[in-house]
């Protein structure tokens, strides 16, 4: 849970409360907008041993995860549950109060796992390089490869792919919570 911590403090996704660790081998993350959730889901499917499940909806918060309460948190229950039961190819389900919605969510996610889980150690180097790194070029010199090696990995690794299908998931995780929001207000759903 430290790796994540530090991980996502460097990315500049703030988080609306701070990981907690709350059975033996889960932890909860609570965050507003979702970004740091999706920064969270490659850094957890890239390490490869998490269920990783995602609530949307509203929730009251407390000082910590586990006092929080609320859909948000009872949906993030249920989809952590569900995760377990899939296969170890796609640990990730997306849960809220819009059931297609949350299904559409988790396709993309569930994709994005699959271009995740499968990268070589290489291919995760390569990300985590670029990702760290002002330019490409800075990333390669860091690995001691060449800028066309490097760029092998990156298209080995899907990188292109997982970027451009980060972004359709946070879009869609910011379109499910703005349904939720205009319900909530009496504005739709």
């Amino acid at each position: 849970m430290s790796a994540l911590r530090i991980h996502l403090a460097d990315s500049s996704h703030a988080l609306a409360l701070p990981p907690e660790r709350t059975l033996g081998d889960e932890f909860q993350l609570v965050s507003l907008t979702p970004a740091p959730i999706v920064t969270a889901c490659l850094f957890l499917l890239a390490e490869g041993r998490w269920a990783i499940g995602v609530g949307i909806g509203p929730g009251q918060l407390a000082y910590s995860p586990r006092a929080s309460r609320g859909p948000a948190f009872v949906a993030a229950r249920a989809a952590v549950e569900a995760a377990r039961r899939r296969s170890a190819v796609r640990p990730i389900v997306i849960h809220g109060s819009d059931p297609e919605g949350a299904s559409h969510a988790t396709a993309i996610a569930q994709a994005l796992a699959a271009f995740v889980m499968q990268r070589s150690a290489a291919g995760h180097s390569a990300v985590a390089a670029v990702s760290a790194a002002a330019t490409q070029q800075a990333a390669a010199h860091a690995l001691g490869i060449t800028q066309q090696a490097l760029s092998q990995r990156l298209t080995a690794a899907h990188h292109r792919e997982v970027l451009g299908l980060s972004a359709v998931l946070e879009r869609g995780l910011s379109a499910l919570d703005a349904l939720y929001r205009a319900a909530e207000r009496g504005g739709g759903g």
